[in-house]
């Protein structure tokens, strides 16, 4: 047994002993028919799922790869445009997009846990869109590929701070929506997703 599943012993006792890791807390574990209906009960939901997943096309070469992935997640016509059309130089930020790198071909990056920390950091902080640009092309970053819909929604996005005023708060999401939209081109859109190209730096 994995010992992630017993944090406080090196080895779980044995079960000669009578003991058991629910009754060592005080739960009652349900009679052995019980836990067999319950399996019986989701099987049903187990077979749904995976015949609205239908692999076996993929795996039998009735469907292509590309087909299948864009069938099953929303997002991968996206991906499919960045792996064919940017270049190999380009950075592309993920934003709000669960993180899935696993699938593209050039260079990601992605906030570990909250998918739109960093930005919101950079446009808490800022006071124009040149000083987000610039700290994002220190990181490297050519292209975005980010969920417009959440984070241009007033009672959803990360850009609003409870405790400052809707003022303010209007005024940093003018702010986001200015850095996706000035001088930029979105390579590809729709109600969700925007694929967006970052604007080469300014000569001085």
């Amino acid at each position: 047994m994995s010992s992630y599943a017993w944090p406080f012993s090196s080895r779980p006792a044995s079960s000669s002993s009578g003991f058991s890791p629910a009754s060592s807390y005080g739960i009652s574990c349900p009679p052995r028919p019980v836990w067999r209906a319950g399996a019986a009960l989701g099987l049903p939901v187990v077979l749904a799922w995976f015949l609205a997943l239908d692999p076996a096309r993929v795996v039998l070469g009735g469907e292509p790869r590309d087909a299948f992935l864009a069938r099953r997640l929303d997002y991968y016509p996206y991906y499919q445009v960045v792996n064919r059309d940017l270049p190999p130089t380009a950075t592309v930020w993920l934003i709000d997009m669960r993180r899935d790198t696993y699938h593209l071909d050039r260079p990601a990056f992605s906030d570990f846990i909250f998918e739109d920390y960093t930005l919101t950091r950079y446009v808490r902080t800022a006071t124009s869109v040149d000083e987000i640009r610039a700290r994002v092309r220190a990181d490297g970053i050519t292209h975005l590929l980010v969920r417009h819909d959440i984070l241009l929604d007033y009672e959803r996005s990360p850009i609003v701070d409870e405790r400052r005023p809707r003022q303010e708060n209007v005024a940093k999401l003018e702010l986001m929506t200015a850095f996706f939209t000035q001088d930029t081109r979105v390579i590809k859109g729709d109600r969700k997703f925007w694929l967006i190209e970052l604007p080469p730096a300014r000569p001085y």
